[in-house]
């Protein structure tokens, strides 16, 4: 019974330290504003942010246009940076959308017609 005893606190402290690094690990990611991919300065945009079908699934719509800007889940990842914030992504589901003024960073497309 003693070594249960001792064993649990010593489970919730791995559990924890193992939660706690994984945290600050995805807090000391860079923006994207200093992604080396990018092609131009970085700009605001007032829009909804959702998840649609096809990739990338997030997505902003501009408001008042009829562009789509993509939120780039694959092409564009790198290790040490973060193509959006983690905790807005957090908090989009596909039953939400968000409406806010969004800053944009573009990214560079290679092999695709101008």
């Amino acid at each position: 019974m003693k070594i249960l005893l001792i064993s649990l606190p010593v489970f919730f402290l791995i559990l924890f330290l193992a939660a706690t690094s994984r945290s600050d690990e995805k807090l000391n990611k860079k923006s994207c504003k200093e992604h080396p991919m990018l092609s131009g300065p970085c700009f605001k945009v007032r829009g909804r942010m959702s998840f649609y079908n096809g990739e990338p699934s997030a997505r902003i719509w501009p408001l008042g246009t009829k562009r789509m800007l993509g939120i780039s889940e694959g092409r564009f990842c790198l290790e040490d940076y973060a193509n959006a914030p983690t905790e807005l992504m957090r908090q989009l589901t596909w039953e939400t959308a968000m409406f806010a003024d969004f800053t944009v960073c573009p990214f560079l497309m290679i092999g695709r017609a101008k």
